[in-house]
């Protein structure tokens, strides 16, 4: 697995700063971010709306049970936030909620200007702009870490297509074609969509239309109804998710995002709980969210949202899946 670890030079509260973005995805505007580093190592990035802090018992608990997950874990805490006073607030309950002791640096970020609460006078703050031009963001935009102007520029792909797109007949023929088979021919028709889906966007790159497809866009438009309607069925989706460990969860992620961007309103749950679930596997913890706020708006119910929803609130991080998929497909105790 230490082949697939992005590496990155971090020296100071500054580089982590810089990054922090590029880890969330987007822009922090009026958040509490937490950059959580266990044994070496940057573990988890999480964050959460700087008024909830203030107000929302359950921010609490969701960065308390974030730490408690590793051991001797440290915490960049950073507040982005035009209004001093609040910042402050949010920063100062934060560091007793975190435990001060696990606390590496506690730092308001403002339009222009980012301040520590803890360095010393000589290196308290700096200039916004200047962390662009850190060694570390180069690194990361390197590495394939992107950050969208704010978060809804980031989330904006879970919304699905137009309400008038004319897209319902593509899943009422996917229907007619996959209605008549038994469970067995549905669930090996399930692995093997998501399998080709899969490999049909890594061989794709940054092309939407997968290569070996572009000759045949009906083909793939096809696969990708099918798809949508297979997982409508939540057995199915469990058999798909054990499918995936952590080495396929970007390809994952792309392939069900491009699913859910054409399923229209009626068959759209089962497609977003597949993207929620590859967007936390791969560490996109704001498409993820994005995810649960739409299922939410749909009524969505059942097991798995619960489990997305906890995994959420609770910060679970994603290198929890493979003990869990290991004792669930080699029988080893997790």
């Amino acid at each position: 697995m230490d082949d697939d670890i992005t590496r990155l030079r971090l020296s100071d509260s500054q580089d982590l700063l810089a990054l922090a973005p590029y880890l969330l995805g987007y822009q922090p505007c009026e958040q509490l971010v937490f950059v959580v580093i266990a044994s070496g190592r940057l573990v988890l990035t999480g964050a959460v709306a700087a008024e909830g802090v203030l107000h929302e018992e359950a921010t609490r608990d969701s960065i308390s049970t974030a730490l408690d997950q590793f051991d001797d874990p440290m915490v960049l805490l950073a507040c982005w936030s035009q209004d001093e006073d609040l910042a402050e607030q949010v920063l100062g309950r934060a560091e007793v909620w975190a435990d001060p002791s696990r606390v590496l640096d506690s730092i308001h970020v403002g339009t222009r200007r980012w301040r520590s609460r803890w360095a010393m006078p000589d290196h308290a703050g700096g200039d916004v702009e200047e962390l662009e031009g850190l060694p570390v963001v180069a690194q990361a935009i390197v590495a394939g870490l992107v950050r969208a102007p704010d978060r809804g520029h980031a989330v904006a792909v879970v919304e699905g297509p137009d309400p008038s797109s004319g897209l319902e007949d593509r899943l009422l023929d996917a229907e007619d074609r996959l209605h008549p088979l038994d469970w067995t021919h549905w669930e090996a028709r399930a692995l093997e969509l998501q399998q080709a889906g899969l490999d049909a966007v890594q061989a794709a790159g940054s092309q939407r239309i997968p290569v070996e497809v572009q000759g045949d866009l009906l083909e793939w438009e096809a696969l990708l109804a099918q798809a949508a309607v297979l997982a409508g069925d939540e057995v199915t989706r469990e058999r798909l998710w054990m499918r995936l460990g952590r080495r396929e969860a970007q390809p994952a992620l792309d392939f069900w995002t491009q699913v859910v961007a054409t399923t229209p309103e009626p068959w759209a749950s089962g497609p977003l709980v597949m993207m929620a679930f590859s967007a936390w596997l791969a560490g996109q913890g704001a498409l993820h969210v994005a995810c649960l706020e739409r299922l939410t708006r749909l009524g969505a119910q059942g097991s798995q949202v619960e489990v997305l929803e906890i995994a959420n609130r609770c910060a679970v991080a994603p290198s929890r899946w493979e003990q869990v998929r290991a004792a669930e497909v080699f029988g080893v105790p997790a």
